[in-house]
């Protein structure tokens, strides 16, 4: 509801572009540019990668030795004995329920990769909306939207910034 709200708003931003600009010191913000060229953020992005690619191998892994396991029982399957072969698939049973498990908690969408993107983001985000809070006051600027998104970032505090975030980003080390 809240993205449709937004490109309604911006639709009709555009329509009365000239109007609305006369009237508002509107700007724009790309954040996607500024992930690609913020060191910060992409050390952080490195840093994401490997921790998933992390998780990812672990998986990768879990799932090669379940599919052995599954084509071990299928080979032997005509010399185990009934209780046997049932011992076998429970236990098969067991790993893929492990394995989807693992996938869920590690990489599911609320699972441990989710948590630490989200811990590890949070100071490069609040820095990146620091500086556009800065530049926003310093400026007298209204509303800063963001080209990536359709997001609002910032309001009542003009077009696109996106080089000024950077450089004061660079700044701050």
């Amino acid at each position: 509801m809240k993205r449709t709200t937004m490109i309604i708003l911006l639709i009709t931003l555009f329509a009365f572009a000239g109007q609305v600009f006369a009237q508002e010191k509107i700007r724009f913000v790309n954040t996607q540019k500024i992930n690609e060229n913020y060191s910060e953020a992409i050390a952080l992005q490195k840093k994401l990668d490997n921790i998933y690619q992390g998780y990812q191998t672990e998986y990768e892994d879990m799932a090669r030795n379940f599919q052995q396991k599954q084509q071990d029982l299928e080979n032997q399957s005509l010399l185990l004995s009934p209780e046997k072969k049932a011992e076998k698939q429970r236990e098969l049973q067991e790993m893929y329920a492990q394995l989807e498990n693992y996938k869920v908690q590690k990489i599911g969408p609320q699972g441990e990769m989710f948590q630490k993107q989200q811990e590890l983001s949070k100071p490069v985000i609040e820095k990146i909306q620091q500086v556009i809070d800065k530049i926003a006051a310093d400026n007298g600027y209204d509303t800063i939207l963001d080209i990536a998104t359709a997001g609002l970032l910032y309001y009542n505090e003009k077009l696109d910034i996106t080089d000024t975030v950077l450089d004061e980003l660079q700044k701050i080390k």
